[in-house]
């Protein structure tokens, strides 16, 4: 059996069917969820699950089966929405507010990975203490290419220290107590540098990679 566009769409949504040749497998189905593959000398039927409750091609997103994880490849950007941990990668200056379950981020960085995750093992709805990393594009200090052939070549890989592009914006806590919940901004090896803000609204600061949140 193969399975094409027109024989997948036959499978009732939500379900699974056996077949006795399975020739591909829909490369976006590895978003979705585990997909196994068990060899043996007795064989046996391959099963097919609907995944359509998952991929929207004509959106350009894919939606793992626990609905944490969503790959929005037609903007660039990946969210993660999980009880404990939430952000985004991605162009997310392009993207414009990201709304997700406890927190919204609006970032103006063309290309940045920004997560908040809870550090008490309790959801960022009642966790005490949060740490919220901010990372963008970065590159060894002196690095140096040049157009060639219309090739970009590298002239030098440059070397220490890490430089790291700037990332701008704010993320808002959504929570009732977010005003009470002390923003302290740490430095590159997480030592505490000042107190910057409320969780109700964190503004960037220029330089900062990690912000400490808590009572």
């Amino acid at each position: 059996m193969n399975l094409d566009e027109l024989r997948a769409k036959d499978i009732p949504e939500g379900s699974r069917v056996k077949a006795e040749r399975l020739e591909a497998i829909d490369p976006l189905a590895f978003f979705v969820g585990r997909v196994s593959l068990n060899i043996s000398e007795q064989g046996g039927n391959s099963e097919i699950a609907n995944l359509s409750l998952f991929i929207d091609r004509n959106g350009q997103k894919v939606r793992s089966a626990t609905g944490e994880l969503t790959w929005d490849y037609g903007r660039g950007v990946v969210t993660i929405n999980a009880p404990k941990g939430q952000g985004a990668v991605g162009f997310l200056k392009q993207a414009g507010r990201i709304e997700l379950g406890d927190v919204a981020l609006e970032i103006d960085a063309e290309y940045a990975s920004v997560l908040v995750v809870a550090l008490d093992d309790l959801s960022l709805r009642t966790s005490r203490r949060m740490l919220v990393q901010v990372v963008t594009e970065e590159s060894n200090n002196g690095w140096q290419t040049k157009l060639q052939d219309g090739l970009l070549q590298i002239v030098s890989l440059g070397g220490s220290p890490l430089l790291v592009r700037d990332c701008f914006g704010r993320i808002l806590f959504r929570r009732p107590d977010a005003k009470s919940l002390r923003v302290t901004a740490l430095d590159a090896n997480g030592y505490p540098t000042k107190i910057v803000a409320d969780a109700s609204r964190l503004s960037l600061l220029s330089g900062t990679l990690y912000y400490l949140v808590g009572e």
